[in-house]
C-alpha cells in the first residue's frame, strides 16, 4: 500500500497590522474630527462633548479596529470643548 500524502493547509493571508496609535492616518482623522466640529451649525452640550472625549480616548487607546473612530471622536470633542 502507498501511504496517503499529507493534506495541505490552505494558504493564509498575512494578518493586517492595526493602525499605529500616533501615525499619519490617526493625525489626519484627528484633524478631520476638529474640522467637522467647527463646521457643525451648533455646538453640542459640554457633557456630551466630555463623554465623547472619554469614549473616543478609550477607542483610540484600546480599539484596534476602531482606533480611527476614536481619534475622530477625540478631535470633535476637543475642538467643541475648546470652542465652548
Amino acid at each position: 500500500m502507498v501511504p496517503a500524502a499529507p493534506a495541505r493547509e490552505p494558504a493564509r493571508e498575512p494578518a493586517r497590522e492595526p493602525v499605529a496609535p500616533f501615525g499619519l492616518a490617526v493625525a489626519a482623522t484627528l484633524l478631520a474630527g476638529c474640522t467637522a466640529c467647527l463646521y457643525s451649525p451648533a455646538l453640542q452640550p459640554r457633557g456630551l462633548l466630555a463623554g465623547g472625549f472619554a469614549g473616543g480616548l478609550l477607542l483610540w487607546a484600546f480599539g484596534r479596529r476602531l482606533r480611527l473612530a476614536g481619534a475622530f471622536a477625540c478631535g470633535f470633542a476637543l475642538a467643541g470643548l475648546q470652542a465652548a
